[in-house]
């Protein structure tokens, strides 16, 4: 059975929180009221789509936008900023920090769902063909967990992992040649509010780097900033030499 999708309501008007969360009743709707409520939201729960009202109690809804379209992890989301301001900066703004669609208050709720549909079947298209992973000889399946290494003549070797390489090997993968620092690690792969030590980090990425070595991609440190993946050319086939 398919999952009902989920959306994040970030609206501190009462009036405008019911009439949405009513009018999108075939999808669950989590209204939150704060950026810093929907902050810890995102980073603790799943969600397929944004609804982002611009002005906000505790911070613009400009500086979530940002913050969002900085985390790795759910810089994918689709967002619609939904607000009352009508300048064509506000506008120029949003979609400059990430923003997919702007909805000018007072509006249709019939055009809202509308627009919330689209963007959820596209958002669904995109990740049914990004279930895999091909970077290099390296293949990645996403939902069964299955890593393949291709050799020359295009034989698979399956790679075992565990959970955490994994997770880390899709977080570069998905961002090749992207610096990620320690701290960003982290929060992605093992989440908000753990603690866990650089060592173990490394530790960790030290076995990953080991168990791919024969791929044609490297995770590589950059000093004093983090790791990256970069790709590396296909070793050149060995030559025959005649008597």
């Amino acid at each position: 059975m398919n999952r009902e999708p989920k959306i994040l309501l970030v609206e501190d008007s009462p009036d405008y929180q019911t009439l949405i969360s009513e009018s999108l009743s075939h999808y669950r709707v989590q209204p939150t009221p704060t950026a810093e409520g929907a902050w810890q939201e995102l980073l603790r729960s799943h969600y397929d789509l944004i609804l982002l009202d611009i002005g906000l109690p505790d911070k613009s809804g400009f500086s979530l936008l940002s913050d969002i379209q900085s985390h790795a992890s759910i810089a994918a989301i689709p967002i619609i900023c939904i607000t009352g301001r009508t300048q064509i900066t506000d506008k120029v703004t949003a979609f400059s920090l990430g923003a997919d669609d702007y909805l000018q208050k007072p509006f249709d709720l019939l055009e809202l769902k509308a627009r919330v549909d689209a963007k959820l079947a596209k958002a669904r298209r995109q990740k049914d063909s990004s279930r895999m992973i091909r970077i290099g000889n390296l293949k990645m399946d996403l939902n069964s967990h299955q890593v393949l290494i291709l050799d020359s003549q295009n034989v698979e070797t399956e790679i075992t992992l565990t959970q955490t390489e994994f997770k880390l090997l899709t977080l570069f993968s998905k961002n090749p040649s992207k610096v990620f620092s320690r701290e960003q690690i982290l929060v992605d792969v093992w989440g908000n509010g753990v603690k866990v030590s650089d060592r173990v980090i490394d530790v960790h990425l030290c076995s990953l780097r080991k168990k791919i070595k024969a791929a044609t991609v490297r995770i590589q440190p950059v000093t004093g900033h983090g790791y990256k993946l970069t790709t590396q050319p296909d070793p050149a086939p060995a030559l025959s030499v005649g008597p």
